[in-house]
């Protein structure tokens, strides 16, 4: 079992055995002693120590918390040994590096070490820009800026250029970004030599005294001051717009959050929520019996589609309280947990789905067909509003349209799904054939349920009315059950459309493609070409005369 100690480099925290911790403190004593006769000795050595730490931090990674003896001497053997440069001449500073020498530096003093992007203030008009661009490519920031120059007469996107990349790149503050900006290598002798060359640049600046230096440096310090201004705004702005969208995304995930609790509560505790006419209300477990075969189908594809809506919201939510606060990192293993129950959510929803769904793969369909009792010249159709009261409930309430009720006492369950439609009959006489249709998994069920459907219609005289709905019984389900009515009317037979049948009446075609709703309370006469009435005919040759006299 080995020792360990607590050390802070460069104001980074590290846990290091203490074994390596002695081997690290004799090599930064050493640079001490190797350093003390050079200017800018301290700057040299928190430039090392800032890049030991990185050292350290990339060797650590996520996995380890602990520095070894080993990641130290692999430190120390990438930075150098100070008795490795013993021998060399005392450090000189380099001749400063300008706009002309970019591509030669870049091509012959990387040496093959990885660049990074920065700005380079030391050699800046402005911000840096170009010629941190220039070190990075090895290109002559010249060129750079002369592109930059013309793009400015391109509505001004030379300018928001420059603006964004002054705002995304960092610049080289350190030695050792400095030397990553040239691609040179990181160790004690190129730390040594760039902070000392920075001391000698600084001092030769000191010594210089000219009015056009004072005018230069003035401009780039406004211009620099204005910079950063627009810098902090763009921030700012950005920030703002960031807290609102935080703001409406806490909302909706708050507010979507709540009303899934809301639903999935009332769901489970059985609450009649599905208001049914005037009597009574039906419950989540009443409905659902009338589709699933089993309740546990219908809790499980609710159970899956909560899931399936929850895991987003959540996402949403987190999104939300990520911008508005500093909790950037999910608790380890949540964000897997997350997908593990989108993805039951998900399984559990289509095995309930494919179940149900197979409860509607075949269609039946039971016809009958009665000749009109008292045939007339003209015969008048009709809607009974007496089932409605004899039901007690008025009116129905609307599924898709269609008047729907469920008695759970009774278990009977009536619909207005039906359709009314007249057309030419084959025949010399007048019929009306009935339709009654029905789902099911298969052949035999489906016409079972067809033929469980009642329906009902009476002839009085030369009137026929009919019910607006049609009802079965509860163990039969809901498969879709639907009945379409054909009255069957001869050439030279008229009909009557009374009040009430609006709401059966589906797409009758007639000569003059009068929509049904204007069909109704006229009398329409069958003919060679279809339905026709004499107004609607006229009203139509007028319109078509209009048209021509305008064209």
């Amino acid at each position: 079992m080995k020792k360990t100690v607590n050390i802070n480099l460069s104001g980074i925290a590290f846990v290091i055995d203490e074994d390596a911790y002695q081997v690290l403190h004799e090599y930064l004593e050493k640079l001490r002693i190797y350093f003390k006769n050079s200017e800018g000795n301290e700057e040299i050595l928190t430039d090392i120590e800032g890049r030991i730490a990185e050292l350290l931090t990339e060797k650590l990674g996520t996995t380890r918390s602990v520095v070894t003896l080993i990641d130290v001497n692999e430190v120390i053997g990438q930075m150098g040994k100070p008795e490795d440069y013993m021998d060399e001449e005392p450090f000189q500073a380099e001749e400063t590096h300008t706009s002309s020498n970019h591509k030669s530096e870049s091509n012959t003093q990387s040496g093959g070490f990885k660049k990074r992007l920065y700005r380079d203030t030391d050699n800046s008009v402005v911000g840096g820009v170009c010629s941190g661009v220039g070190y990075y490519f090895g290109i002559d920031p010249v060129w750079i800026r002369l592109i930059l120059a013309i793009a400015m007469f391109v509505y001004g996107t030379g300018f928001m250029l420059y603006i964004i990349l002054w705002i995304i790149i960092p610049a080289a503050k350190t030695a050792s970004e400095k030397l990553e900006m040239k691609g040179e290598p990181i160790n004690i002798s190129s730390l040594g030599k760039r902070v000392e060359e920075e001391l000698k640049n600084v001092n030769e600046n000191l010594k210089k005294d000219g009015s056009y230096d004072k005018i230069g440096s003035s401009l780039s310090s406004a211009i620099e001051r204005i910079g950063n201004f627009l810098l902090q705004l763009f921030k700012l702005i950005i920030k703002g717009i960031t807290k609102i969208v935080g703001i409406i995304l806490v909302f909706a995930g708050g507010f979507t959050s709540f009303i899934l609790m809301i639903v999935i509560i009332a769901i489970i505790s059985g609450t009649s929520f599905i208001h049914i006419g005037d009597t009574y209300d039906i419950s989540l477990s009443d409905l659902t019996s009338l589709v699933f075969i089993d309740n546990s189908d219908a809790y499980l594809l609710i159970l899956g589609g909560f899931l399936l809506a929850i895991v987003p919201v959540i996402g949403i939510l987190y999104g939300g309280v990520s911008l508005l606060t500093n909790v950037k990192n999910l608790p380890r293993g949540f964000g897997w947990s997350l997908f593990g129950l989108w993805v039951i959510g998900l399984i559990a929803s289509l095995y309930s789905g494919i179940i149900t769904a197979n409860e509607f793969t075949k269609s039946q369909t039971v016809r009958s067909i009665e000749p009109v009792k008292n045939p007339a010249d003209t015969i008048y159709l009709t809607i009974n509003n007496q089932v409605y009261e004899d039901v007690n409930v008025n009116p129905f309430p609307s599924v898709n349209g269609n008047s729907f009720n469920y008695d759970p006492t009774s278990g009977l369950i009536s619909s207005g799904d039906i359709e009314l439609d007249v057309i030419k009959s084959n025949v010399d006489s007048s019929v009306i054939e009935v339709k009654k249709s029905a789902r099911g998994k298969d052949v035999e069920s489906s016409r079972s349920r067809a033929e469980s459907i009642f329906y009902n219609y009476t002839q009085t005289g030369n009137t026929v009315a009919f019910d607006p709905i049609f009802s079965f019984q509860d163990q039969f389900k809901w498969r879709n059950q639907n009945v379409r009515i054909l009255v069957k009317i001869p050439e030279g037979t008229t009909v009557y459309l009374e009040q009430g049948l609006e709401d059966i009446i589906y797409d009758i075609k007639n000569t003059t493609n009068t929509y049904d709703l204007d069909m109704i309370n006229h009398y329409w006469t069958m003919t060679p070409e279809g339905l026709s009435n004499k107004h609607f005919v006229e009203q139509s040759n007028e319109e078509s005369e209009l048209d021509e006299s305008i064209n």
